[in-house]
């Protein structure tokens, strides 16, 4: 998974846990809904440091951290599944 994939499933994920829609959130980080929608849907692939400040913000959460834990709950549940792999073979 690239890092804007990355970052584009924990905005969405933390958006949707606060019950904040698209709509709510880019009127309080100063962008469009379309902005939004197209950081999640991973079409812009280098957002910008100040958007990604304003959504730490607004969603109270660090997304060095928060890209951090994705990333090591990705290499775990790829480690899963190749056990499950390798047992299916045996």
């Amino acid at each position: 998974m690239e890092y804007f994939e990355t970052i584009a499933c924990i905005v969405r994920i933390e958006r949707e846990k606060q019950h904040i829609t698209q709509e709510n959130l880019a009127k309080q980080i100063g962008y469009s809904s379309t902005q939004v929608w197209r950081l999640e849907n991973g079409i812009i692939k280098n957002p910008a440091y100040k958007m990604i400040i304003q959504i730490e913000n607004v969603l109270q959460m660090n997304m060095q951290d928060k890209v951090h834990s994705f990333v090591e709950n990705q290499n775990s549940n790829k480690g899963i599944k190749s056990k499950k792999l390798i047992r299916l073979k045996n």
